[in-house]
């Protein structure tokens, strides 16, 4: 069993890329997602993209207070599922450097750890570093290849000054400065080779030292009133009103429709839901949030009893 990281910031798109790797390379994969919050949002993404396993770790960093029993899980599915490759997505405030670290110490003949990803954004670079430069350095630096993600926000100048700047970060790391969709299935494969282009390359635990202050409001069966609420909640949630908020992903339901709402590096975005879903979910990430603002956009559905007789309708 080869074990694959794809690391990367809050929002940089780390499901995205996984669920491409899956597409492109049609493997025997399992995938272990570690999300903040009590939702289930980036596993249902993967598996409604087929092809793929997934499991869940959530409320806890498997880069810290949960590395032993993720540890232990890793040996579970080896031992259970015997899949060719698992690929893990640690929460965007994850060290990358400290689960290579514990990953290590499970590795023998039947398990192997691949090259890790860490994957980019050069549109935020410059803010992520400013604000939280402890964890992205962390996983720049221990990734073995820099993938950049959305790369439709960034002109080729910025994008060049990123990767001048991640070169300085990681002189032995590979980087992907291409959009990634653009490339071979040959490629994708690539990423699930053995091959190291540093054996002997060490590793540096870090600590979550700005993410100390990072909260997190989770959220099941939410309901806004109109899509003009949910975009006005969105609105705030950008412009501070909500408190310092880094990311916001949920599906949920608006008015009659259920949409799908995304905040990361200062944009957001409100789209059609995939089809199937039937329970909210949203999780707000970010510094000294306003619980009582947050809760101003919407109500919270209780679980019915089936002889109630009421339902969206009436709240």
């Amino acid at each position: 069993m080869k074990i694959l990281i794809v690391s990367g910031f809050l929002g940089a798109g780390k499901t995205t890329f996984i669920k491409e790797l899956i597409k492109h390379t049609r493997e025997n994969i399992v995938v272990m997602e570690n999300e903040m919050g009590d939702t289930t949002l980036d596993s249902q993404a993967i598996s409604s993209a087929g092809g793929a396993e997934v499991y869940d770790f959530m409320e806890g960093c498997v880069c810290c207070n949960m590395k032993d029993s993720f540890a232990t899980s890793l040996l579970a599915v080896e031992n259970t599922l015997s899949p060719d490759y698992v690929v893990v997505e640690p929460t965007g405030a994850a060290m990358l450097g400290n689960i290579i670290e514990n990953v290590r110490k499970i590795c023998y003949e039947r398990i192997s750890l691949l090259p890790s990803i860490a994957i980019v954004t050069p549109h935020s670079f410059a803010a992520n570093m400013t604000e939280f430069g402890g964890v992205l350095t962390d996983q720049i630096s221990n990734a073995e290849t820099i993938v950049f993600s959305k790369l439709d926000r960034a002109d080729a100048a910025e994008t060049a000054d990123v990767a001048d700047k991640i070169r300085r970060m990681n002189r032995s790391a590979k980087i992907i400065s291409e959009p990634y969709g653009t490339l071979s299935d040959e490629w994708w494969h690539s990423l699930l080779s053995d091959e190291k282009r540093d054996g002997n390359r060490g590793f540096t635990a870090g600590r979550h030292s700005e993410f100390d202050e990072l909260e997190e409001l989770s959220y099941r069966r939410i309901y806004f009133r109109s899509e003009a609420d949910l975009i006005i909640f969105a609105n705030d949630a950008l412009y501070g009103r909500l408190g310092d908020v880094v990311r916001i992903k949920g599906v949920v339901r608006a008015g009659t429709e259920w949409m799908s709402v995304n905040l990361a590096d200062s944009v957001y975005e409100i789209s059609g839901a995939p089809e199937g879903v039937d329970v909210s979910q949203c999780v707000i990430i970010g510094k000294k949030l306003d619980k009582s603002a947050v809760e101003r956009h919407f109500v919270v559905i209780p679980e019915l009893k089936p002889r109630t007789g009421y339902g969206l309708k009436d709240f």
